[in-house]
């Protein structure tokens, strides 16, 4: 089992539920905390911020924006526990059971992350248990094999194959094949990266 699987559990619940809604007089929407999946609502009362319950109909109920905003926060604290964790988990690098069921990645090609920096992988799966279709990108890596054999995402270890040049790419969507050249990484800035992102979380020095 993946230490971060029942964070992703979590994730995933509060990502997929359709929670209940009622309304107090004003017209007013409240989300049902009945109709909020129990390890959800266990996640969310831990939270740092606490979000009042109120009683409509005799039942408790959280206001729809403070449900909004604890989504929010649930998913920023949970995917901030997850790369700390993954993190860790890449710099002790993977034991033989940890790539048995991993997902294979190949080809791969490293970018930076656009929006929020890190690394990222594109490349065609198999193997993947959430993903669907061939063509995937990862979550931010947080570890990698100097030799490309293995990465660890913030949430997934892969396995990885071959190693793509921006050449072997043409058949990827174009807006993959235009910032290859402006995000391509090498394996040397791939590791550098990450030495950063440790550094940042506390885990070491570049």
């Amino acid at each position: 089992m993946d230490p971060n699987e029942d964070d992703l559990n979590i994730l995933d619940a509060a990502e997929q539920i359709e929670p209940n809604v009622v309304r107090d007089a004003d017209s007013t929407s409240y989300v049902l905390v009945a109709s909020i999946p129990p390890a959800v609502l266990v996640a969310v009362d831990a939270l740092s911020s606490s979000f009042p319950y109120v009683e409509i109909g005799g039942y408790p109920c959280l206001a729809w924006l403070d449900w909004l905003r604890c989504k929010e926060q649930l998913k920023i604290t949970l995917m901030t526990r997850m790369a700390l964790r993954s993190l860790r988990l890449g710099m002790r690098g993977p034991e033989p059971f940890d790539l048995s069921e991993a997902p294979f990645l190949s080809p791969w090609y490293p970018l930076r992350e656009p929006k929020f920096g890190g690394v990222i992988l594109i490349g065609i799966q198999t193997g993947h248990p959430i993903l669907e279709g061939n063509l995937i990108n990862t979550s931010r890596i947080c570890g990698m094999c100097s030799e490309g054999k293995w990465a660890r995402s913030a949430t997934h270890w892969y396995q990885l194959g071959e190693r793509a040049e921006p050449s072997d790419l043409g058949r990827l969507p174009e807006q993959y094949t235009s910032c290859l050249t402006a995000l391509g990484l090498t394996l040397p800035e791939v590791q550098q990266d990450i030495a950063t992102d440790r550094v940042s979380a506390g885990l070491g020095h570049v």
